[in-house]
């Protein structure tokens, strides 16, 4: 149906609509499959996630190694990208149940002149 309806030039609303919650179901689901599989962890030393790196399923970046941090939206979903000055990668993901909780913690173990501290 939708498409024939793509087809031929004529797309409903309904088809539309359908579209946008078939998209809002994926996003859901992928953000579930993202938290399960690539947990973010904090402690004393600095930062720790699972990587999309094939050998290296687990990586940290100590606190002091941070050199740059950027913003980007991955399906909608605010992240940081935290790095080091080997081009490693941490994705920490801005949408936690805790997230002031996640925050205060962080900045209290990496300090506030930290980079990622301060994107927060």
């Amino acid at each position: 149906m939708i498409g024939s309806s793509l087809l031929s030039g004529n797309i409903s609303v309904i088809s539309i609509l359908n579209l946008i919650a078939g998209a809002m179901i994926i996003s859901l689901f992928m953000t579930q499959i993202s938290i399960l599989c690539f947990p973010v962890g904090i402690n004393s030393i600095g930062i720790r996630s699972s990587t999309y790196q094939m050998f290296h399923w687990h990586h940290t970046i100590a606190w002091h190694d941070i050199q740059q941090v950027k913003s980007q939206n991955i399906i909608g979903l605010r992240h940081l990208i935290a790095s080091d000055s080997k081009n490693h990668q941490i994705y920490v993901p801005l949408y936690l149940s805790k997230q002031r909780q996640f925050e205060q913690e962080l900045k209290d173990l990496s300090g506030d002149s930290n980079p990622l501290a301060k994107a927060l």
